[in-house]
């Protein structure tokens, strides 16, 4: 299982975490995501402990516990809903226009790209709602 903590001060940083965690077992992992654009913190970070019964113990002790002036969110993660294509498409590199009779594997071959570096390769036509 890994661990959702939420509210985070945005002066916390990793060792912290790991201390915060380490007095309920070793962690094994411990992550503080990044915002793409701005690279600052988002605030909130992922930990996962050497065993269940020790995330548990965690989640039941830190749960709306206020940590470096903050009264943080402590629970089990989920994984996140709706991604989907929307994720991929978010993620989308646009290369200008093509012609009608273009598909797919074209537009991957005429960049040279490797296709396996491709996930999934999409021509938006225009008038395509959905990704305009």
């Amino acid at each position: 299982m890994t661990i959702y903590v939420g509210n985070l001060s945005f002066d916390a940083e990793r060792e912290d975490l790991v201390d915060l965690f380490g007095q309920y077992g070793q962690v094994r992992q411990c992550s503080l995501p990044l915002d793409r654009e701005t690279g600052r913190k988002r605030g909130f970070a992922f930990v996962e402990l050497a065993d269940a019964d020790s995330e548990q113990r965690a989640i039941d002790d830190l749960q709306d516990v206020e940590w470096m002036g903050r009264m943080i969110r402590v629970n089990k993660a989920t994984p996140r809903e709706g991604g989907g294509d929307a994720a991929v498409y978010r993620r989308a590199l646009s290369m200008g226009y093509y012609g009608w009779q273009d598909d797919d594997l074209a537009f991957v071959q005429s960049f040279g790209f490797e296709l396996s570096k491709i996930d999934k390769p999409v021509l938006v036509w225009q008038g395509d709602d959905d990704f305009m």
